[in-house]
């Protein structure tokens, strides 16, 4: 990739990472400016990709997921982490609302956090890949096919799978591994509070700590996993409470 636009997309990237309006609207100047590459680190080995390909609305909208369960909590304070989630919501908000009128026959679709799952594992050490062994013996277990496909969509982030096996009566609180867990899909993507989760949350946090101006450029790749992770983990959680509270009232 050529030195001037691996810059040009860097450039449009950190603008879109730290949803800064002005620099969006002065870098995104046609439709084609919508839309990046971003290098995997050789260190990276996710089959045989060596680049994912983004759109500004991509990382905009993870921008959304991401801080969505936190813009009116109490959890983060702009004296304890330089971050005020409900300021920076609305920042992104903003943001998307100015592209859009910018670009007003550009179709704006939901992340497609399946085709990004690469940014997930090599930082998690996990693999949404099963072997026919071990689905060989998950089903002769017992555990319905419908069931283990849901957890599967789950662990790859497959959000339209993920709505269509609901539609279809997959139980979410199946748990496949059969260790007792209660709600195992909402542990799964680690939105049960767990060490994994938060700290994931805190690196992603401390990006956004430095300014843009200090923000380093040499691996966005790590900032871009933690961004996914918190934003598809957010996403597919609050499908299945979604769901939960549908068909039982409560989560």
């Amino acid at each position: 990739m050529a030195n001037d636009l691996k810059e040009k997309y860097q450039s449009v990237f950190k603008a879109a990472f730290f949803s800064e309006e002005n620099a969006l609207n002065e870098l995104v100047k046609h439709e084609e400016d919508l839309y990046f590459e971003m290098e995997i680190p050789k260190s990276i080995q996710y089959f045989d990709l060596t680049k994912f390909e983004f759109s500004v609305f991509d990382i905009l909208q993870m921008n959304l997921e991401a801080w969505d369960f936190y813009k009116e909590g109490e959890y983060f304070k702009d004296d304890d982490s330089g971050i005020n989630p409900k300021r920076f919501y609305q920042q992104t908000q903003s943001c998307i609302k100015c592209l859009k009128e910018k670009f007003p026959f550009v179709e704006v679709q939901e992340v497609d956090y399946a085709k990004y799952i690469g940014f997930l594992y090599p930082i998690t050490d996990d693999d949404p890949h099963f072997s026919k062994e071990e689905v060989d013996q998950i089903l002769k277990s017992g555990v319905r096919r419908l069931d283990f496909d849901l957890t599967e969509a789950v662990i790859s982030r497959n959000i339209n799978r993920i709505k269509l096996l609901l539609s279809q009566s997959a139980n979410p609180n199946v748990d496949i591994y059969q260790d007792g867990e209660p709600q195992p899909n909402l542990r799964r993507v680690g939105m049960d509070s767990s060490w994994g989760f938060n700290q994931h949350f805190v690196d992603h946090r401390n990006y956004l700590n430095s300014s843009p101006n200090d923000y380093i450029m040499d691996d966005p790749y790590e900032s871009l996993s933690f961004l996914y992770i918190i934003a598809s983990s957010d996403r597919v959680c609050r499908i299945l409470e979604e769901h939960e509270v549908e068909n039982t009232g409560e989560v």
